[in-house]
């Protein structure tokens, strides 16, 4: 998928997110080289958008966040979410790893909010 498509995606999903949820939708792009034209097209067309500075490994990521899937605090559906866990639970044998970089981001950021149930999106292009 080109850039014109990712953005038109990403406006879709967000749209769609905020008549559920009006001015509680955010998107968070990891803020690594090319993907600053994300950010800013995705500001230019009035989504909520905040890059993420990625300072750690996925490694490092996905181990701070072990801690709040044990305790409950992030809690995953009975289905649709087969290829995430299955990227988790496999992390370093899996052969990708797009949706566990993506689920840190999410995680880290929605407990950074300061909410009960924060809400955020994340694209990891």
């Amino acid at each position: 998928m080109g850039f014109p498509e990712t953005i038109k995606q990403i406006k879709m999903l967000y749209l769609a997110h905020e008549k559920i949820k009006p001015d509680a939708v955010n998107v968070v792009v990891e803020e690594i080289g090319y993907q600053r034209a994300a950010i800013d097209q995705l500001i230019h067309e009035s989504c909520h958008t905040v890059g993420i500075k990625v300072t750690t490994d996925k490694r490092s990521r996905l181990m701070t966040t072990a801690n709040m899937i044990q305790s409950g605090k992030i809690l995953f559906p009975k289905k649709g979410c087969d290829a995430l866990i299955r990227q988790i639970l496999g992390f370093g044998t899996e052969k990708y790893c797009d949706l566990v970089d993506a689920f840190t981001l999410l995680a880290n950021k929605a407990t950074d909010l300061d909410r009960p149930k924060p809400w955020a999106g994340v694209i990891w292009m």
